[in-house]
This record gives C-alpha cells, structure tokens and sequence, in this order.
C-alpha cells in the first residue's frame, strides 16, 4: 500500500494503475457558436487490476500560472484506458493568456472518497496543448 505522505518519485512502478501519455486534446463548442465551452485533453491509463480511479490535473500558461483544474472518476477495466480532463473555457478565456497550455501535477488515485485514495502515479508536467487564443473560449 503506497502512503500518500510518501515521496512522489517513490511510488513502484505498475501499481494499480500508471499514467501512458496525455495523447490529445481538443475543443467542444456546445451551442455551435464557434467559441468553445471545454478544453479536452484525454489520457492513456493502464490499470493492472480493475477498479474505481480518479485522474486530476491542472490546465496552466507557459509561466506555470494555474488557470483552472480538472478530475475524470472512472470504473476502469483491465488494461488500457482513457480518462479525459475537461476544463471550462470560462476560466481560459478569464484568465487572458493565448495557449499552448500545458497540464501539470497530473495525478492518478486508485479507490475513492469513502474506501480511501491511493496514489497510483504522478507526473509534474506532462502534456503541452495545441496553441489556443483564449478569445476563442466562451465567456
């Protein structure tokens, strides 16, 4: 069992689960208005045994600014799995930095708030976005 008080860099390797790779990220335009109402960025989870898992990260600018935050809580099978970081455009577009933005502190947690979370995996800073005008996000 991996305590959360421990050193991050000493979590093993293939616990119950590991982050792959944040391998896309794209826009959602809900009401078709040609500005966005998410930034999606999907992540490659590889769960060693099946379970209930949250992933939660953060969305900053290129000054490690944080602009907002995001959790995905999922039953995951075996194997690989995406879980997805959704983020409101609200917050891109308050926040006035143009992208590309990239998400940091990414953390994966096995179990959930009423049997306990365990960190399965963390990465400081993992992904860079598509560059993005935050113009374009809705207000």
């Amino acid at each position: 069992m991996v305590c959360i008080a421990c050193s991050m860099d000493q979590l093993p390797a293939g616990y119950k689960a590991d982050i792959l790779e944040c391998d896309n990220d794209h826009t959602i335009d809900v009401d078709k208005d040609d500005m966005y109402e998410f930034l999606v960025v999907d992540v490659r989870i590889h769960a060693n045994t099946p379970g209930e898992f949250s992933l939660m990260g953060y969305l900053c600018d290129s000054n490690n600014n944080k602009i907002i935050w995001s959790i995905d809580h999922k039953n995951l099978l075996k194997g690989d799995n995406t879980m997805q970081l959704i983020f409101g455009g609200k917050s891109i577009r308050d926040h006035l930095v143009d992208g590309p933005y990239f998400i940091n502190d990414l953390t994966l947690m096995s179990g959930s708030s009423d049997t306990r979370l365990d960190i399965c995996d963390y990465h400081q800073r993992t992904f860079t976005t598509s560059a993005y005008n935050y113009s374009n996000f809705e207000t």
